[in-house]
């Protein structure tokens, strides 16, 4: 796709990826954070994508894509704590729940 290049480029280590794959899958995880996990893995995945694709792609809207978007790429590059959703921030909400298996579950 020709144009200018995203403003926002969303890089993912594995590690990152693995745990927001398994955030996916869990049918129990929260679907607020699926569906952001979800924008987080598409725009990794395909950075070339505009943010009409992307949405058309997980079913949001363009709007929230854009939000998303950036507010992922302006806190990964901030010293301060991770998103709400980032693998490592679910990740330590379920165990303080109890809950960690959600992310393991796949059932």
């Amino acid at each position: 796709m020709s144009g200018r290049p995203k403003t926002y480029s969303v890089k993912l280590t594995e590690a990152e990826t693995v745990k927001l794959e398994q955030l996916v899958a869990a049918r129990k995880s929260p679907q607020s954070l699926a569906k952001r996990a979800k924008v987080t893995l598409c725009c990794a995945a395909h950075p070339d994508w505009s943010d009409a694709q992307v949405a058309s792609s997980i079913g949001g809207s363009v709007a929230w894509v854009r939000k998303w978007r950036k507010r992922l790429c302006s806190k990964r590059h901030s010293p301060r704590s991770p998103p709400e959703w980032s693998p490592a921030k679910v990740s330590a909400q379920c165990e303080s729940r109890g809950d960690s298996d959600r992310l393991h579950s796949t059932e």
